[in-house]
């Protein structure tokens, strides 16, 4: 009897032990691979043989079963209701059976599908199977070779993706060579990758190459060694400097010859060329017809690294451009004889510090001033161009910016009297002159939020103020004492009266030396009640009894720019009959300078808005 705790295979006779194995299991044999259905039977029973059946046999079966059925066909009709009933049965235990299988088959999931072969032999003549051993698993280099192996067979995407993976795992492997021997190294495998998509970022960068965005048409977008990648970025930057340069010198030939003020403009420009072609180390770049920069300026600036060139034309462009606009809107034709912003120029030039400037001065130009603080201005035509501008305004930085500023609007005032003057000579009037460059020059305000004029000089106070109590002091004296009081003020008829040649002596004693202590002391209360008093009898002609003197100072004004300005016409402007009339604008004057409006003014009060005069 066979024991029912063993099976054997059908087709080599290998026999197992069951082990726990449950009934309906199938597993692999061993020896012959044959699948194998576990039987079901039970202790004590024998498990159904498995009979092989020849064809032989079976056909003489069939003739057997024939010739009994044909002699027994009456027979097989009696017990056909019987024969009916056996395949029903039979179905039955064949689901039964199977259902109990597949119960068996889930719960035994953790259960092993080998078994080991019965350590005793299986019967006679059978021999004694082996257990199967695990297989080894595989090298890096193997599964490395196989990876690679499958990119080699594909293709598009795939292929890609093999590559890339290949590679990863050899770069992985890099520290250690000794199993590597012939392998492809990760630049290798970076290369074949770039070779099927040119554009793999990922590859590239194994590669140690860079992507260039740049702008060279024949590289833009592309992977490029960083050799070549700096060979490009450099012959680009190159290019580019070039054509760059060739547009700018192509815009600024251009610029010189757009129109007719802009030829007038290279003429001047040619001047100051030859000019300072003898000053060593000064090179000018010139500004002009720019929003910044409005017509009819022109902004020569020195070229130097610091202060920016083009950065200093457009800080000073503005505060000029303002200042002559509002100068213009304040008096008009009726006042302003020659007024000119298309045809005639009207130069400055800008040096980048004082040092600069002596060094300009010292090279052909000595006869410049030196105690100047930041700006002065010629009232000379330039050599040869006597109908394209009258003078030149000359400035450099060296103070703060409030001072710098007013001696700059000061000047430029003086600028614009001369380009607004009847004929191409300076008006002849030192304190109207100063005076109302004074009155200009005194700003508020910046290039950003814009400039105001006509404000209060503080700079000038004290001098005036002083004037003021010597004129009281002397008002207090009865008239006999009034004789032998050693006075320094000036009445309003003596600051008017003050001409050019007084003035030019008074201050050729004070720049230059020369002269006795009374002479000097003289000479600098001239020079200074020119700027201070003739800047007060301004404001006061603008801001004293309501503004009541702004018209006769208008016309007084428009008779300086045609020089034809004289005390007597004055007197008639201002309404002044005799010396008693004198003696009383002289009295409201210094009332008005030292306890009247300009006091309150001297401490910072603000000014009221000058009235728009009836053109």
């Amino acid at each position: 009897m066979t024991d029912p705790t063993t099976f054997s295979c059908p087709e080599c006779g290998a026999s197992y032990k069951r082990q726990g194995i449950s009934a309906g299991k199938k597993v692999k044999c061993r020896s012959c691979e044959t699948i194998i259905t576990v039987g079901g039977a039970m202790a004590g029973q024998q498990p159904a043989p498995v009979t092989r059946i020849s064809a032989r046999s079976a056909g003489r079966r069939s003739g057997r079963s024939s010739a009994a059925t044909r002699g027994r066909g009456r027979a097989r009709d009696t017990k056909a209701s019987n024969s009916k009933f056996h395949p029903v049965l039979i179905g039955v235990v064949v689901v039964v059976l199977a259902a109990v299988g597949v119960l068996f088959a889930t719960r035994g999931g953790d259960e092993s599908n080998t078994v080991k072969a019965d350590n005793k032999t299986a019967g006679k003549g059978t021999t004694k199977k082996a257990d199967p051993q695990p297989e080894e698993p595989k090298t890096p280099r193997q599964l490395f070779d196989d990876q690679h192996a499958a990119a080699d067979s594909a293709s598009g995407q795939d292929k890609l993706h093999a590559l890339w993976q290949a590679l990863l795992m050899r770069e992985k492997e890099q520290g250690d060579e000794s199993d590597w021997s012939g392998a492809k190294s990760v630049e290798d495998l970076a290369n074949e990758i770039v070779a099927v998509d040119p554009n793999h970022a990922g590859a590239h960068k194994k590669l140690d190459h860079l992507h260039y965005t740049g702008d060279h048409p024949d590289y833009k977008d592309k992977w490029l060694t960083r050799e070549k990648y700096d060979s490009v970025v450099s012959e680009w930057e190159k290019r580019r400097l070039a054509e760059a340069a060739a547009k700018a010198e192509q815009l600024e030939k251009e610029r010189w010859t757009k129109d007719a003020f802009a030829k007038r403009c290279a003429h001047v420009r040619d001047y100051f060329l030859r000019d300072i072609k003898n000053v060593p180390g000064l090179k000018l770049k010139f500004y002009f017809d720019t929003p910044r920069i409005p017509k009819p300026y022109m902004i020569a600036v020195e070229d130097v690294p610091t202060p920016d060139p083009a950065a200093t034309a457009r800080v000073m462009g503005p505060g000029l451009g303002s200042l002559r606009k509002q100068f213009r809107e304040e008096y008009g034709d009726k006042v302003l004889p020659s007024w000119d912003d298309t045809d005639r120029i009207v130069p400055v030039l800008v040096f980048s510090n004082k040092k600069s400037y002596e060094n300009y001065r010292d090279h052909g130009h000595k006869y410049f001033p030196l105690k100047q603080v930041g700006a002065f201005y010629v009232p000379a035509p330039l050599e040869g161009l006597e109908n394209i501008c009258r003078g030149t305004l000359y400035v450099w930085q060296g103070s703060d910016e409030k001072t710098f500023h007013h001696a700059l609007f000061h000047e430029a005032t003086h600028q614009i009297m001369h380009n607004a003057a009847s004929i191409p000579v300076m008006p002849p009037t030192p304190w109207l002159e100063e005076g109302i460059a004074e009155f200009w020059g005194a700003y508020e305000g910046n290039r950003t939020g814009g400039f105001k004029f006509r404000k209060f000089l503080f700079e000038r106070y004290t001098t005036i103020q002083g004037a003021a109590k010597d004129y009281f002091a002397w008002k207090s004296r009865s008239p006999e004492q009034r004789k032998d009081y050693a006075r320094s003020f000036m009445t309003a008829k003596e600051i008017v009266g003050i001409d050019r040649i007084r003035f030019s002596r008074a201050r050729q004693i004070v720049e230059g030396g020369g002269g006795t202590a009374r002479e000097k002391a003289e000479a600098q209360r001239i020079v200074s009640y020119t700027y201070a008093l003739g800047w007060a009898f301004i404001f006061w002609s603008h801001y004293a009894e309501n503004h009541k003197y702004i018209r006769p100072f208008h016309t007084v004004l428009g008779l300086e720019l045609r020089h034809r300005f004289s005390r007597e016409r004055l007197e008639k402007a201002y309404g002044i009959q005799d010396d008693d009339a004198w003696a009383e604008i002289t009295h409201k004057f210094y009332l008005f300078c030292y306890r009247g409006p300009m006091r309150g003014w001297s401490h910072e009060k603000e000014l009221p808005e000058l009235p728009k005069v009836k053109k």
